[in-house]
């Protein structure tokens, strides 16, 4: 089992993270608030670094972060994890940013 993938985002996916990020500060008014959001994911998706070996098998590859409020889709290669899709729990499909 492979413990040590390198995670990269894609474009469209860290920009829809990036936008939720902007939302919650515009809505809080509070920079530290939105970077705690910010940091929370990346900190959450930084496991896959460790466990994407577990996903390579399985045919839908998402995984609910931050108590389910939020999906994250994504490939696993040989060597890194990609990670290509951001969405709040809310949203029925992943849209474009």
């Amino acid at each position: 089992m492979k413990f040590d993938y390198l995670i990269k985002w894609h474009s469209m996916a860290e920009e829809k993270l990036r936008n939720q990020a902007r939302y919650i500060l515009q809505q809080s008014q509070n920079r530290l608030i939105a970077e705690h959001f910010y940091d929370a994911v990346k900190s959450e998706i930084d496991k896959l670094s460790y466990t994407a070996d577990v996903y390579r098998l399985r045919k839908k590859k998402e995984i609910s972060i931050l108590n389910g409020k939020y999906a994250v889709k994504f490939l696993v290669g040989v060597h890194t994890v990609y990670i290509i899709d951001f969405k709040s729990a809310k949203q029925q499909h992943y849209s474009t940013p």
